[in-house]
């Protein structure tokens, strides 16, 4: 690990970002088309430390990586913050999708967009390719009513919630899509009120948990099973009840902000163990999109290949990559008491003089990718549900403020020639 080179991260650490728009360009929807009219970015405490007039505006906002803030309505336009003069600026437009996006959502390089009916895609954010339609309307697909009133990526599946309208089956749902096609599958379901609402809405928590904010309530539940990890109380705001709002979590420090849809700006902020606090305030706005400023600590990108009990060895993590402490890398969908291995390497585009991704067809394994480089592994064997975990400690060193390294797993199969089946890899930022 040491001779890890360092490379540039910007960033606002520890921020929430928030756009906001004026109550006399409402449409009938209850939700702002086109009238967002500031970006404001506001410190844990409430601190208003930067504002910007938006160019259209925002209705929703996602962080990049890079800690590159995109803000969205219909389109797309990339936006940084100066923390020295406290300040936005237009960097880009990206591509537009044939459909008006209502959220969006960041992974490794994509910019996800959802529209109200489930019309779903995205566009890269490097090198700027031309967007990706995935679904016309996923709604309907699935015969649910209603809107969509959140959306969330952990960069592999996609998580969103819809409206609580009697009728539906369940109202958060997951989709990934393999090779085009999406596989759904139903999450959790909301308890249905006396009368129709909107809500949840949704955030991603620290340790590739889903967070569901609706009405009085706050559930973190497992993004694989679907099963309720904890329950906790939303702020104590009655615009709550009536509508939508967004929430998000910040992945490094688990703090958890909240601001409902309503005629005014009402910023909630809670730490972790400790009471909701209400740290801004303001007329004159209806709707808020919050971001967590601060680049997350681990993104899933590419896929694995099937293991012979035909499932794809899925990676996984707990913990923080911060220095002077440790963090855990986690694969199931193993095969019982096979060998395991997870590494972590310095490259996602080259290692022993192949180009990264490599396909395994000339090694035996067809349809199985080298995603990252093998520079430090880890071995072991997989226990009796299929899941092996390590324990991999980050030192101490200047040099590895804002270092970037990958990581991927694997074990020993009969289900190719190579003897061992892959599976996807991890992004993950050291601090």
């Amino acid at each position: 690990m040491m001779c890890l080179t360092k490379t540039l991260v910007a960033g606002i650490a520890s921020t929430a970002l928030l756009a906001s728009g004026s109550k006399s360009q409402i449409p009938t929807e209850g939700w702002v088309a086109g009238g967002m009219t500031h970006v404001l970015a506001f410190a844990p405490d409430g601190r208003q430390i930067g504002s910007e007039l938006g160019q259209g505006g925002a209705f929703s906002l996602a962080t990049d990586g890079d800690g590159v803030v995109y803000a969205c309505d219909g389109a797309i336009a990339s936006i940084q913050y100066d923390r020295v003069s406290g300040t936005f600026g237009l960097r880009s437009y990206l591509p537009y999708l044939p459909f008006r996006g209502r959220f969006i959502a960041s992974s490794r390089d994509r910019i996800w967009q959802i529209g109200l009916a489930g019309e779903i895609g995205y566009v890269h954010t490097h090198p700027l390719r031309q967007p990706v339609t995935l679904h016309p309307g996923m709604l309907a697909t699935l015969g649910l009513s209603g809107r969509v009133t959140g959306f969330a990526t952990d960069g592999r599946e996609v998580f969103f919630a819809v409206d609580v309208v009697p009728g539906n089956a369940a109202h958060v749902w997951s989709v990934e899509f393999d090779a085009g096609q999406p596989t759904f599958r139903a999450l959790f379901a909301v308890p249905a009120p006396a009368t129709p609402r909107r809500g949840p809405s949704l955030a991603l928590g620290a340790n590739h948990d889903l967070v569901i904010l609706d009405e009085w309530t706050m559930t973190i539940v497992d993004i694989e099973t679907g099963g309720v990890i904890a329950v906790d109380s939303a702020p104590s705001d009655t615009a709550f009840l009536g509508g939508n709002g967004s929430a998000v979590v910040d992945p490094w420090t688990g703090e958890f902000a909240a601001a409902p849809f309503t005629g005014s700006l009402r910023l909630w902020r809670r730490i972790p163990g400790g009471t909701w606090q209400m740290v801004a305030f303001g007329g004159g706005v209806i709707q808020a999109a919050l971001a967590a400023a601060a680049p997350r600590p681990f993104e899933i990108y590419g896929r694995g290949c099937h293991a012979a009990a035909g499932l794809e060895p899925r990676l996984g993590w707990a913990g923080l990559p911060r220095q002077g402490q440790a963090f855990d890398l986690t694969i199931r969908q193993l095969e019982q008491g096979a060998l395991s291995v997870c590494w972590v390497g310095v490259s996602d585009s080259s290692w022993a003089g192949m180009t990264l991704p490599y396909e395994g067809s000339s090694l035996g394994a067809p349809g199985c990718r080298l995603l990252a480089s093998i520079d430090a592994p880890f071995f072991g064997l997989a226990d009796a549900n299929g899941r092996y975990r390590t324990h991999v400690a980050v030192p101490v060193d200047p040099a590895l403020s804002g270092l970037r390294v990958f990581s991927q797993g694997a074990c020993m199969s009969g289900v190719n020639a190579f003897g061992f089946a892959f599976s996807d890899a991890l992004t993950v930022l050291v601090r």
